[in-house]
């Protein structure tokens, strides 16, 4: 993952990097990059992990359209023309991004966030 890949979308991408004494959990992993970002106010784009070395790309701008991604919110699959639904409550971290669950009329499955605009 680089910076580049997200500068077009989001000009204003940030990469944070942090090193740990440990090897930390998935878990653990996320719950420090959700602080990091709750914190700094902004979006997470996604974030990388390479043993005890963390890097954390995030984005004031993607914070703005995260806030937008609400349960009932309809979103608009450019790719197909479809119109969906947001069913999960919250945008929620998922393979290293944020992700939300979207019912396109034929059962809920998970995206990623940056796949809307």
């Amino acid at each position: 993952m680089l910076k580049s890949d997200f500068s077009k979308k989001y000009p204003d991408v940030v990469v944070q990097n942090m090193n740990f004494d440990i090897i930390l959990s998935r878990a653990d992993i996320e719950k420090k990059v959700l602080l990091l970002v709750n914190s700094l106010e902004t979006g997470l784009l996604g974030y990388e992990v390479s043993g005890k070395k963390l890097k954390v790309f995030t984005s004031k701008k993607f914070k703005l359209q995260l806030d937008t991604l609400t349960k009932g919110s309809s979103v608009l699959d450019e790719n197909t023309g479809l119109i969906g639904i947001i069913t999960s409550n919250i945008p929620f971290v998922c393979c290293c991004e944020m992700c939300i669950r979207v019912d396109f009329g034929t059962g809920g499955d998970v995206y990623s966030c940056v796949y809307f605009k």
